[in-house]
């Protein structure tokens, strides 16, 4: 995403000021793309194949402790749903996999 006004691209932060509740829903959802990520790159010599996946599965959103899936987020800009974040974003379900 680019701020037009500036010519820069935005980074999490930039939501800061700009909305509170969807600087927090995405730093949130970064935590648990990040811990993902930690347990996908897990060597295979430590954790075993259904371990990775019944970590995966405890991964939940923070302040929720829910899964991003129970969330019913889709693809736009939280509280501002005429922005899709990608192509038919209203129609395309945030999950772990896609965060």
């Amino acid at each position: 995403m680019w701020n037009l006004l500036l010519g820069k691209k935005l980074n999490l932060f930039d939501f800061e000021d700009f909305d509170k509740v969807v600087f927090n829903t995405l730093r949130q959802l970064q935590t648990c793309a990040n811990r993902k990520k930690e347990i996908e790159e897990m060597p295979s010599s430590s954790v075993d194949a259904e371990t990775k996946s019944r970590l995966l599965a405890t991964v939940m959103m923070p302040n929720h402790q829910m899964k991003i899936e129970q969330m019913g987020l889709v693809f736009t800009l939280p509280s501002y749903d005429h922005i899709e974040l990608v192509k038919d974003g209203n129609n395309t379900n945030l999950s772990l996999e896609n965060a």
